[in-house]
This record gives structure tokens, sequence and C-alpha cells, in this order.
């Protein structure tokens, strides 16, 4: 009797499985009883049994199917495992056999599965482009069975094509960035001998710059012996301005921030930064960076800081700083700077200090963007050991001046990871302040706000030691924004150790304005409606 398609499946009679389970098995199949089965969803379930057979070793697996009424019957003869037997590699001038077989995961006496084979030869190819042969080809061939032995002998085929050099770099798609500005920061020299990881490091440094972002590249063959890389890129909107108003209901305090960047400054990927930010009507911060990518041609990067800070009535800090960064080992990033630091105190009881110190900085750095990651990691500690002087003041009066050392740590943290979709961010940071005399307020950290604990005010807990954590699951709303529950926690340490936390909610929307951001956050002893809001606009243009 015919069977008529679709039909509903009422038993299904497998004989002979013995290595997979029921539940593996229906996997593999794509079915279960009591579905309803088009005739060609049933053979594609039958070849996929197949194939998952001989990709574990059972190269002769057999498979006889038929139906009877609602009834499908499999019948399977598994025969026997397979191992590798003999490998043999021909064409090879520039690795050995023994050389390219010692990596491989195929291996006499382990089972033989056409999965492995397809990675050990992509790995070789991987081998092959990093060291100047880009067209080189392999092709497994001569595939024989010895069934006495149950094993499997095959022949790897090199074609390695000639040693491969770049004759030409080029870049596509860029309007306002310099050609030079990017094939510096590819760092793939003309001359040099071919290599894939070597331009795929390069783009991801482009990627991360956050104003270019890559497409694709091609090679293109002018004679045997030599290849030009395309690159093709697409230019993002470098420069950026942030403004943020942030209001607490229950002391009716107005603070605010201006951030203006410029990371592309006229097409030769060097940048300026300017941030202004008002905690309170009586303190204020003022900081301009510029810093200089490929300093006198060489790969480090230089970094001038400038920064005013003034504390109410109380004092004011006026510092400088250079620096200069090493980012020859990607991801890892080293750097040391010299600064010097001068605080007068106004109507403080401190007395005047002047502070000449040295930086030493490390980081390491993967994260797909800078300005909106969705993974990656982002760790970095900074060390500054000074020698201070301290002398008289209008309201700290002593006739001697006195010199102590001063050795300020502080670390972050930041991991970024994709879950289905959606964004966790886990970060931390800390710092540590030791000094040989007394510390003063200036140079202690500042705990509270956006960028540490939400829920408090900005800097709103000083401190010689403080540590936090942030907890936050980013909604991504397509392209459009996101919204993101947090939680975070900090301590602070003077005589003892205090603890604070703040929750809330934040969301990020697009606009043709630019990213607009709201957080709401509660502090520790916050009722419902005494929480504090941020608003911030960040633009691009």
């Amino acid at each position: 009797m015919a069977i008529v398609f679709p039909v509903e499946l009422q038993e299904l009679d497998v004989q002979g499985v013995q290595l997979f389970s029921t539940r593996q098995l229906e996997k593999i199949l794509g079915f279960e009883v009591g579905d309803t089965l088009e005739e060609q969803v049933i053979v594609e379930g039958s070849q996929r049994l197949l194939e998952a057979y001989r990709d574990r070793g059972y190269l002769k697996a057999k498979l006889a199917r038929w139906m009877e009424e609602r009834v499908l019957h499999l019948h399977v003869d598994e025969g026997s495992l397979y191992t590798v037997g003999s490998i043999e590699i021909e064409g090879n001038r520039f690795f050995s056999g023994d050389y390219i077989l010692q990596d491989f995961e195929l291996r006499q006496g382990r089972v033989f599965t056409q999965s492995l084979l397809e990675g050990d030869i992509d790995r070789l190819l991987n081998k092959y482009e990093d060291n100047g042969f880009p067209f080189c080809t392999v092709k497994p061939s001569d595939f024989r069975l010895d069934e006495v032995q149950s094993q499997m002998d095959f022949v790897l085929t090199i074609d390695e094509g000639f040693l491969t050099r770049v004759s030409n770099v080029e870049t596509d798609g860029n309007v306002r960035t310099k050609d030079w500005a990017i094939l510096r920061e590819l760092r793939i020299r003309e001359q040099e001998i071919y290599s894939r990881t070597r331009i795929e490091n390069g783009l991801r440094r482009l990627n991360q710059l956050d104003v270019l972002e890559v497409r694709d590249y091609d090679l293109r063959v002018p004679r045997d012996g030599w290849v030009d890389v395309i690159v093709r890129v697409e230019e993002k909107k470098s420069n950026s301005m942030e403004g943020v108003i942030g209001w607490a209901p229950r002391e009716d305090q107005l603070t605010g921030l201006v951030n203006l960047r410029a990371d592309n400054l006229f097409g030769t990927l060097r940048s300026f930064h300017f941030q202004w930010m008002r905690r309170n009507p009586l303190s204020s911060y003022l900081q301009a960076q510029y810093r200089e990518p490929w300093l006198l041609g060489t790969p480090l990067i230089g970094e001038v800081n400038a920064e005013v800070v003034v504390e109410d009535t109380s004092y004011t800090v006026h510092s400088v700083s250079v620096h200069l960064f090493s980012k020859i080992l990607h991801p890892f990033i080293f750097g040391a700077g010299v600064g010097a630091d001068r605080v007068t105190a106004l109507t403080a009881s401190i007395p005047n200090s002047d502070q000449l110190s040295l930086t030493l900085h490390s980081a390491i750095d993967t994260r797909d963007s800078h300005s909106t990651p969705r993974r990656g990691i982002f760790y970095k500690i900074s060390t500054k050991y000074g020698l201070k002087s301290d002398y008289s003041s209008a309201h700290f009066a002593d006739e001697r001046e006195t010199k102590s050392y001063v050795t300020r740590t502080q670390f972050s943290m930041s991991n970024f990871v994709p879950v289905k979709g959606n964004v966790v961010y886990i970060g931390i940071g800390g710092g540590r302040l030791s000094s040989a005399g007394s510390s003063s307020v200036w140079e202690q950290f500042k705990l509270g706000g956006a960028a540490t604990v939400r829920g408090y005010k900005e800097e709103q807990f000083m401190a010689p030691q403080v540590g936090w954590a942030n907890l936050e699951y980013r909604f991504i709303l397509d392209d459009s924004g996101w919204i993101s529950p947090f939680f975070d926690i900090g301590q602070y340490r003077k005589s003892t150790t205090q603890w604070i936390y703040g929750w809330g909610l934040g969301v990020g929307l697009t606009s043709r304005l630019g990213l607009i951001k709201i957080y709401y956050g509660l502090g520790r002893e916050d009722s419902f409606g005494a929480g504090k809001i941020h608003f911030g606009l960040s633009t691009s243009f």
C-alpha cells in the first residue's frame, strides 16, 4: 500500500543503533513520534544520521529505511569503528612532513572523522598563509580502507604556490582620513613576506580606533610571487560632543558636563579631548588632552595632559603631564609618564605643595569598539610615584619645607560579554594611596556617580582607599539603543571601612541628535523618589 505524504508518525522502529541515545537520535533526525512528516524530511533526516556515524569514525555504516502505514522503520548496521592508519604528505617544500603532522589532531590510531580532517587542513592552510603562501591548496585523496585493521590511509597533496611578498598596499573608501595614516596603523610594509595574521591584526587595530570600520580586503596579483593588498574602509563620524545635566532632587542641585572629542584631526588619526565638569556651583574640573600617534615615526603614542581643579573655595590644583605608550605587543599596552602638580590652598587649612611624579601604565584591550563595545575586555592599571614638597599657606603656618614620597595605584577591569544578542557588563575598579607623610584631600580617590557607584552624587565620597564593582545587563533594542538595569557596590576606607550600593535603570536611545542616555539610580538610604537622575547626550559629526 502506497504511503500518502504528509503523514503523522505514530511509531519509530529503530534497530541496530548503539552509538546514540533515543534523545540524540531524535535530535539528529530532526523529528519524533507525533510529528507530521513530508517524505523529504525523512530522507534528509536519514542522510544526517549516516553523516553523524561517519563523523564519529563509522565510515561504512548502512541504513535501511521503509514506511509501513504510519510506522517508520530504521534498521542500522553501524559497522566497524575506523582509525587513522598512515598519512602521506606530497608536494610540500617549505614545511617538512613531520612538522606538518605534529600539529594534526588526526594521528595514527585516532578515530578518523571528516570534521577533524577539515580542521587540520584549515590550520595547515592558515600556517602557509602566515608564512608567505596565500594561494596554497591542500587536497586529500587516495583514501584506502583497510577492512581487516579497520584503518583509513590517505594522501594529502599540497600545492604551495609561490613564496609571496607584498607589492603594494592600497586603501579604498576613505575620504577625510589620509591614506598614509591608515597604512601606518596597518603596519604592513611593501616587500615584506605576506602574512594573513599580520593583515588581520592591522584591520583589528583600525576597527578599534572607532573612526574607521573595515569592510573587507582583497588580494590582487600583479605578477608571480607578489600581491597587492586592497583594504576597504568606511569612515565613521570622528568628532563627538557630550553634554550632561544632573539633578539631585533632595539637595536641589544642578551639575553639568561638557565633553568635546576630535579623534581624527585633519584626517591624521591624531586626537584632541576637552572636558569641563561642574559638580556644584563652586567646584569645577577642566582638562585638555592631545594625543599624537606614531611619535617621530615610531609605534609610540605621545600624550600631553593639562588639568585644573577648583574645589569650592578650599584649594586649586594645576597639573601637567607627558606620557608615552607602546602598542607593539597588541593587544597589550605599556606606558610611562612624568608630571608636575601644584596645590594652592585658598581657605583650607592645608599646606601649599608641589609634586614631581613618574607614572607607569599597563593595559590589555580586546574590545570590538571603544564607544559601544559588544564584546571584549579592557583591563588597565597605573602606579604613580611622587616626590611631594609641602610648605606654608595662608591658613597653614609652617616655616619648614617638608618632603615625602607618595604612591598612588589605581586599576579598572571592564568585561563585555555577549549573551543571546544582549550584553552583560561587569566592571571592577579601585585605588590605593600610600604616603610617608600626611596625604592631601586632592590626592585621595573619589567614589560615587556615573563612573563608579550610581545612585550617589558625583564624587560624593573621598578616601585614600576605594573599590567598586558594577553589574549591568543591556537589553539591545536593534540599532535604536538599549535598556539596562544595573547594580553597583562600593567601599571606601578612612579610619574604618564603609560600604555603599546603588541600583536602578538606564536607557540609551539613538536619535538624530546622537545617543541620548538617561539613568535613574537609588542609593543605599534612598527612597524611590529620592534617587539621582542623569541625562546625557553624545553626538558625533
